[in-house]
């Protein structure tokens, strides 16, 4: 569907408009301004229409034709005439023939008016016969008369027959609605006036993508959703003018369509000198009101302006008709013009950020207090969150810093990329730094640059040139901040993504002893927050000693990326640890206060945490909905990195549903990402969801294939942090393929890590892989013992899945100890936890067993020969029936004869065709 079209309420009315029409005649306006997608929504109603059996009468109004008689009547009666005007009386068939210039008029006269529309009403009545008609007009203000007349008469006698109205119109009106439908038809139900409002940022960014390819930051959308007022014709316009990289200079309006400033230059062309001098300054104006305006103009050119309906008054304020009209007013204008006129309004504002500004706008050439100047009203934006407005006064004061003081001028553009990051528009961060970067001496303010080059690099492309790059960054500072800061983006870098610990490690201490010897105490703060996540990663466990130092020390406000943040680590390892209320309620507060202060370049981040946690907690569409709100934000903020998170943690919910296209799409994609950026940790999470969902289709060699890569580096490292959630699956898949004594060694370094660090979430899992492992040994008492632990583990934790699946396993256990209503109880309970959450797959598992029970009693066979004979006429061999239900090959075969004997078959086929036959 056309992204304009989504609109789910104003499709729902389409919809109800079509199903209403067997109840008779009414009518549907959707009413906006040029350009807001009613076309497109009104296409999108008449092909529902059609789908639903409708017939539909079609006409698109022109402006140029609105003066042309009946045209509008030829499209709309011309697909009727054929088939019914014969039978019409004679009056009405000639009246609408000479209408139609279908033929001449026989007196020279003009066609009765009325006999044109009792005729049109005739061939709606007939056609509406054989089912529901629809009449569709697009803009229909635009409607000649003589069809409108016609139109609107059959409108008013159609009495109980299924014809509808679907129209577009176009606001504001300049004449009323010309089919009086809604005096003909009544307001209750018959009549609906649906108006279509902005569209969202969203549908901004899918429009723009889809239909011109271009992908742009939050900034540059929120900007233009702003100029266009969520206005999708002239968003796209917008985005046209701008190309697909957009250069816009700091302060600068965005460029205006060219059918935009076509209407407007006309508009201005014929307006006196002084009207278009206020027009002018009100559009120089963040806030203009009557009194600036007149102050900057005259009060008889603002007059003027008014009259020209450019320019509205609203109480004391001044607004422009539309803001494109501001900017083409503003785009007019020539330079010398321009900074006069600004230089008159630094004059006049009060505001200290928008005087400054009118001071840059104004300057001929470099300036060091105009410079100054903006230095300071972008520290003021910053505090109140204002991140690009700040990054952009911070460009104007690079670009007016003067050539003596080159310095100044890097720092300045370092501090303007910064503010950039943040404000999600890592691209232009990007080309501010390499062009500092390529003219930068040796220094801290080299390495800073380097640094944050770093740390867009890790988010848009590669993790592989970024430890060069902030090594090089190391070299060329000995600023103890700046150090600190470099040392922990390599801690995060070498341990999250590079996979080597030890180096982290390295970096870690390192960061921690600079910042002590700094003597900086949100230096130490991050550095011993950082120091703790490490030793968490690498299997040491948390030290909440230093948490709590950390949190003591930090300092609110401080720029830097979220996960360096001590109160978001905190809240990432309660998470990790399994205090989950503990973090949902800390995470929601940092997401909170991150969308608060602007700050949305790391929301994704924290939402992904987010989704995990719902996960956990049983609540998929929770989860599913902080996933998808990831991977949008990750697109929006330009972080490739954190959409691979966010789609992989996408795919591991799908997989706990049992959505396996889903599963497999997300998963494909963020693996694709990761394979580009060399980074390992989201793939965690891919694997994790592959394995869980082969896992529930009873697939053992496919989970154990999708699992193997990562199960194989624990293996030969080792495994540091028992909640590494692929391990349970491995042990899982490597039971269901026989391999008993692997499975064994794997889940045995698991177990011992999971107590070690008390890792409750961990003890369970392995607890029940511990069960299914003593049970494909013969050990059911062993495995008895097992499942009741794991379950007593989890009166300590609420995880409704995982003891779902636990519940699952003792309920087959059961089974195999003849145990019938211990068996029926667990299943049921397992049951009741999967199908709320809406794990499908598990659940059918959990029915599939109940539905086992006692069904193979009439034929004589027991619990355990009718499971083996179910799978053996589902074409699996010998040992995949052992390795799906943990038993032997040999136990198997002895099923499979006892069963053959009892039922008089000698071949799987014969088999089949018993049971089948016994079934029936």
């Amino acid at each position: 569907m056309d992204p304009i079209v989504g609109r789910e309420q104003e499709l729902a009315l389409a919809g109800a408009f079509v199903d209403g029409l067997s109840d008779g005649p009414r009518a549907l306006v959707l009413e906006g301004e040029a350009g807001i997608g009613k076309t497109a929504l009104w296409r999108a109603a008449l092909a529902e229409a059609e789908a639903g059996g409708c017939r539909v009468l079609r006409c698109v109004a022109e402006q140029a034709e609105a003066r042309l008689s009946f045209v509008g009547l030829g499209d709309l009666a011309g697909a009727l005439a054929d088939e019914f005007l014969p039978a019409l009386p004679e009056p009405q068939g000639e009246a609408l023939e000479v209408a139609l210039v279908r033929r001449a008029s026989g007196s020279g006269r003009a066609p009765d008016p009325t006999a044109v529309g009792v005729g049109f009403r005739s061939l709606l009545v007939a056609a509406a016969q054989a089912g529901p008609v629809v009449v569709a007009v697009d803009d229909v203000q635009w409607l000649d008369t003589e069809t409108a007349r016609a139109l609107a008469f059959a409108i008013r006698r159609l009495d109980g027959r299924s014809v509808g109205v679907l129209a577009t119109l176009r606001t504001p009106l300049v004449a009323p609605e010309p089919l009086g439908l809604e005096r003909a038809l009544g307001p209750e139900r018959r009549f609906v006036r649906a108006r279509l409002g902005a569209v969202d940022l969203e549908t901004v960014r899918v429009l723009i993508e889809s239909r011109l390819g271009y992908t742009y930051r939050r900034p540059t959308l929120l900007r233009i959703a702003e100029e266009s007022t969520g206005n999708p014709l002239f968003a796209l316009e917008i985005a046209r003018a701008l190309g697909p990289e957009p250069a816009l200079e700091p302060g600068a309006p965005l460029p205006v369509p060219e059918n935009l400033r076509e209407i407007v230059a006309g508009r201005v062309a014929g307006l006196a000198p002084h009207a278009h001098a206020a027009l002018l300054a009100a559009a120089a104006l963040c806030l203009p009101t009557v009194d600036l305006v007149e102050q900057a103009s005259s009060a008889e050119g603002l007059v003027a302006a008014e009259e020209s309906g450019l320019l509205c008054l609203e109480g004391d304020r001044l607004e422009f008709a539309h803001p494109l009209y501001a900017s083409a007013v503003y785009a007019a204008a020539a330079g010398g013009r321009l900074r006069a006129l600004h230089a008159r309004l630094a004059e006049l504002v009060a505001n200290p950020e928008e005087r400054v500004r009118h001071r840059a706008l104004a300057a001929a050439g470099p300036d060091e207090g105009v410079a100054a100047a903006l230095e300071d009203a972008a520290a003021a934006a910053r505090s109140r969150g204002g991140w690009e407005t700040a990054g952009e006064l911070l460009e104007q004061a690079r670009t007016l810093t003067p050539s003596a003081r080159p310095e100044a001028a890097r720092e300045r553009g370092v501090r303007a990329a910064e503010h950039h990051i943040h404000a999600g528009d890592r691209p232009r961060a990007r080309a501010l730094l390499e062009a500092i970067l390529a003219e930068a001496p040796r220094g801290s303010t080299r390495a800073d640059a380097l640094r944050l080059l770093a740390e867009i690099r890790y988010n848009e492309s590669s993790f592989a040139d970024v430890a060069p790059l902030l090594d090089e960054a190391l070299a060329n500072t000995d600023d103890p901040a700046l150090t600190v800061a470099i040392e922990l983006d390599l801690s995060y870098v070498r341990c999250n993504h590079l996979g080597d610990a030890a180096a982290a490690d390295t970096h870690a201490d390192s960061a921690v002893a600079h910042a002590e010897r700094a003597e900086d105490r949100t230096l130490l703060a991050e550095a011993l927050a950082v120091r703790a996540t490490v030793d968490f990663l690498i299997g040491r466990g948390v030290d909440w000693s230093l948490i709590e130092r950390a949190l003591a020390l930090e300092v609110a406000g401080r720029t830097l990326p979220l996960f360096f943040r001590p109160s978001a680590i905190a809240a990432c390892l309660k998470l990790w640890t399994g205090r989950l209320e503990e973090a949902r309620e800390e995470l929601t507060a940092l997401r909170l206060a991150a969308a608060d202060s602007g700050d949305d370049s790391d929301l994704a981040y924290f939402l992904t945490w987010l989704a995990w946690l719902e996960t956990q907690s049983g609540n998929f569409a929770a989860a599913a909905a902080f996933a998808d709100e990831a991977a949008v934000e990750a697109t929006l903020a330009g972080s490739e990195f954190n959409r691979a998170w966010a789609l992989s943690q996408r795919a591991f919910i799908h997989a706990h549903r049992g959505d396996a296209a889903a599963t497999r799409a997300d998963a494909a994609a963020a693996t694709e990402i990761c394979m580009r950026f060399e980074a390992s940790n989201p793939m965690l999470w891919v694997t994790g969801a592959l394995g869980l969902l082969e896992l529930s289709l009873g697939d053992a060699a496919a989970a154990w294939a999708a699992l193997a890569p990562v199960t194989e580096a624990f293996e030969a490292t080792g495994i540091g942090e028992p909640l590494a959630m692929s391990v349970p699956h491995a042990v899982e898949a490597l039971i269901g393929l026989g391999e008993l004594d692997r499975a064994e060694r794997l889940l045995d370094d698991f177990e011992r890590k999971a107590c070690e660090l008390g890792r409750v979430v961990a003890l369970t899992a392995g607890a029940r892989c511990r069960a299914l492992l003593l049970a494909a040994r013969g050990d059911l008492r062993g495995a008895h013992e097992a499942i009741e632990r794991a379950l007593a583990e989890h009166a300590r934790t609420d995880l409704p899945f995982e003891r779902a699946r636990t519940l699952l396993v003792q309920g087959q256990l059961h089974r195999r100890r003849r145990q019938k209503r211990a068996t029926r109880e667990s299943l049921e309970q397992a049951l009741a936890l999967f199908e709320p959450m809406g794990a499908e797959r598990w659940a059918q598992r959990a029915r599939d067993e109940l539905a086992r029970l006692g069904r193979h009693r009439k034929e004589g066979l027991t619990a355990s020969e009718g499971r083996v004979t179910d799978l053996a006429v589902q074409g699996l061999s010998n040992k995949e029936i052992a390795q799906a239900l943990f038993v032997t090959v040999h136990t198997v075969e002895v099923h499979l004869s006892h069963a053959y004997a009892k039922l008089g078959v000698r071949s799987r086929t014969q088999l089949a065709g018993r049971l089948a036959a016994g079934e029936a």
